[in-house]
């Protein structure tokens, strides 16, 4: 009884308060947390004094740092930093790429199952230096043997790597760095995208804003980290790509769908049940405009394993793109192709809305509000927000038609988030780690 009042309370506690609060109240008054804690970091620390003791093993002493990419549609985040490393003459950089592993029903995730390297081909295909993580069914190849100074992970979430890669693994022999997969808006985000069993073992996080800058450091104060780990503050490598953005020339009008990938509505649930049949007719009456939909990657996959939509039902989705010539399903790795020829984003709540808003694009916003902290609340004036039907014809009707009333709002809060003239902040990223790889 006691444990279940205890969880309700934590559960509560997940959505109301801030990350570094909750940290900070756990850390206080749970003693199995705070010696869970302490003796992480007594190991992290004795880690951390052998692996700066160790001389770089590389021939010609330049340390190595080792981006790993597991899920092509993330990719981009690190895309800026790894190209930095190639180019910087202190460092030398390396790409290593491994599969997605294979649901079971109901988004079960736990056991050792892997599909194709869809990540290698992407990375040779972009003429990167990539190895092929996955030798062969349950073989690895030997990140250690590498001598790596520094591993970027892609993901916070270890349970989707092998044993061999995960954070705890790989932290007894180098320096763990991380770089958001996603831009935070929602209060509930950090707690995930900086999941704190992961913070236990990275050693360097390079945070999207100042605002989750801060609130990485309150936590690194209060649990004793601020001396042996490292958080930056250098913008969000994402943005690079937006420096000599280029809208593709197109006649047709384009607008990019993204729905969400969850029903949880404590995490923002999705509106793809709602708005599908909607948008599939608009379209089919309106074939003067194009229509992209691009779904979060794990969408379809969880709401057929969850039993939310048949096979059936998935099929004759996925056959709407193949009759329709003004319909598209992008799927690709790299999400800048549809955004290049939107004109109009019709959204879910992503960690996308910032990008969707400083291409300078008319988003109409289909999901919650309740969640957003005071930066997305100011994001969320320059959206248009929609909570049915209805609304959602007009609004559609009207921004196709080029009465965008909110413009100029949009334009005024796109430039206080980015300046397109800071294109180098992969650069920083990489300079800060050769000046810690000196101090070291």
């Amino acid at each position: 009884m006691i444990r279940n009042i205890k969880g309700k309370i934590i559960e509560a506690a997940q959505l109301c308060l801030t990350y570094d609060q909750l940290i900070k109240i756990r850390y206080k008054i749970r003693k199995s947390f705070r010696t869970k804690v302490d003796k992480n970091t007594e190991i992290f620390k004795r880690n951390l004094q052998s692996i700066n003791s160790v001389k770089n093993n590389n021939k010609n002493g330049k340390p190595l740092i080792v981006f790993i990419c597991q899920f092509p549609a993330v990719w981009n985040g690190m895309d800026s930093v790894y190209r930095a490393a190639i180019n910087n003459d202190k460092v030398e950089a390396i790409c290593l790429a491994l599969p997605e592993k294979i649901m079971d029903k109901e988004y079960d995730i736990r056991w050792e199952k892997y599909g194709k390297n869809e990540s290698y081909k992407m990375l040779k295909n972009k003429g990167y230096k990539v190895i092929d993580g996955q030798k062969s069914e349950g073989k690895w190849y030997d990140l250690k043997a590498l001598h790596p100074a520094y591993v970027f992970l892609p993901r916070p979430y270890d349970i989707h790597l092998p044993e061999c890669y995960r954070s705890y693994t790989i932290s007894e022999y180098t320096k763990v760095c991380y770089i958001p997969y996603g831009y935070d808006n929602v209060k509930w985000d950090s707690k995930m995208t900086y999941e704190f069993d992961f913070l236990n073992y990275t050693y360097a996080i390079f945070a999207e804003n100042k605002y989750y800058y801060n609130e990485l450091f309150n936590i690194y104060k209060s649990v004793g980290w601020d001396k042996i780990k490292r958080v930056f503050n250098l913008g969000y490598p994402r943005f690079d790509f937006y420096a000599n953005y280029k809208p593709s020339l197109h006649k047709r009008k384009t607008v990019v769908w993204l729905p969400r990938w969850t029903t949880n509505r404590s995490i923002e649930a999705t509106t793809f049940f709602k708005y599908k049949d909607y948008l599939i007719n608009f379209f089919i009456k309106h074939p003067e405009y194009d229509f992209i939909c691009r779904p979060h990657p794990l969408m379809l996959r969880n709401f057929v394993s969850c039993g939310l939509l048949s096979q059936h039902d998935e099929s004759q989705f996925l056959k709407v793109f193949d009759e329709y010539s003004n319909f598209f399903l992008d799927s690709d790795g790299d999400f800048l192709k549809s955004f290049k020829k939107a004109d109009i984003f019709i959204s879910d709540f992503t960690s996308l809305l910032v990008e969707e808003l400083i291409i300078d694009k008319p988003i109409i916003f289909t999901g919650q509000t309740n969640h957003f902290t005071k930066f997305s609340w100011k994001i969320s004036q320059g959206m248009y927000l929609v909570n049915n039907q209805r609304e959602l014809d007009q609004t559609l009707l009207a921004v196709l038609h080029d009465n965008d009333a909110k413009e100029n709002v949009r334009k005024k809060i796109s430039m206080k988030i980015y300046n397109p003239a800071n294109g180098n902040i992969g650069d920083n990223i990489i300079n800060a780690l050769v000046e810690d790889y000196q101090n070291s």
